[in-house]
């Protein structure tokens, strides 16, 4: 029996990991010169003077001429995320069988400062869970049970929440 429990057995295993990379924006000196070139294209007035746009780039004031990279200084460089899947199906003699796990983790994109006591991070762990069981009873009677949940524990700034 135990043999033959092996031979019908189909069993996959996956693990993938995946990594996200933060965009990048513009700096503040190269949109005030797009700015200034759009409205002049289109006949307007420039918004931005070149002395705001030499004082931005020289950085003499950083509170009255501002270049902020704000995705390097909120966003981490990358943030990864997993997930594993295993599958077991089969069949002996009359019962055919199919169960599958998942786990998903995903973490958040967002850099943490020890200045506040707070997470503003969207962090998600998903659990999912399926089996199908079908039994040959007779040769007309087919006996399905099929179970499937989902549970998943969800960080997000407002707080957490578990749903089922």
């Amino acid at each position: 029996m135990k043999n033959l429990l092996m031979k019908l057995t189909r069993l996959s295993f996956f693990i993938e990991n995946g990594t996200q990379k933060k965009g990048s924006l513009i700096g503040a000196v190269s949109h005030m010169k797009l700015q200034n070139e759009a409205l002049t294209n289109e006949g307007q007035t420039p918004v931005f003077s070149q002395s705001r746009i030499d004082n931005t780039k020289a950085k003499t004031n950083p509170y009255y001429y501002p270049d902020v990279d704000w995705l390097d200084a909120l966003m981490k460089k990358a943030y990864v995320s997993q997930r594993v899947n295993l599958n077991v199906s089969g069949d002996i003699e009359r019962v055919q069988y199919f169960i599958a796990g998942l786990f998903l983790n995903q973490n958040g994109m967002y850099k943490s400062f020890d200045l506040y006591n707070y997470d503003n991070n969207i962090n998600v762990k998903r659990y999912n869970f399926r089996s199908n069981v079908d039994v040959k009873l007779t040769k007309t009677t087919l006996m399905s049970v099929q179970l499937s949940s989902i549970l998943q524990d969800e960080y997000q700034p407002t707080g957490r929440s578990i749903q089922a």
